[in-house]
C-alpha cells in the first residue's frame, strides 16, 4: 500500500515538473518573439538622420543625466520615435 501511493505520488511530481518544464520554454519562445516584434534594430544613422542630427527643434526634454529627442524613422508607417541620450559623461548616468 505505502509503495503504491509513494509511486503515485512520484508520478505526479514528475508529471507536474514536465509540464512547467514545457511551460517555461514555450513562455520564453513567445516573449522572445514579442519582443523583437516590439523593438526595432535602428543605427546609429538612421538616428542621426530621424533626429536631424539631433537639433535643438526636435528636442523633447532634458535632465541631469539624459536628453530626449523626437524623430521620425523611414523604416515604419508610424516611424515617430522618442530617443533618449545617456550624458555619460555626468556621474551617476547609467544604461
Amino acid at each position: 500500500m505505502v509503495i503504491m501511493i509513494a509511486s503515485i505520488l512520484v508520478t505526479v511530481l514528475c508529471c507536474m515538473y514536465v509540464y512547467d518544464w514545457f511551460k517555461k520554454k514555450s513562455d520564453g519562445q513567445s516573449s522572445q518573439l514579442s519582443r523583437s516584434k516590439r523593438f526595432l534594430k535602428v543605427s546609429y544613422n538612421q538616428l542621426l538622420k530621424a533626429t536631424d542630427g539631433f537639433s535643438e527643434a526636435n528636442l523633447i526634454g532634458s535632465g541631469g543625466f539624459c536628453s530626449f529627442y523626437k524623430g521620425t524613422l523611414d523604416v515604419d508607417d508610424d516611424g515617430f520615435v522618442a530617443v533618449k541620450v545617456l550624458h555619460l559623461q555626468n556621474r551617476g548616468a547609467q544604461m
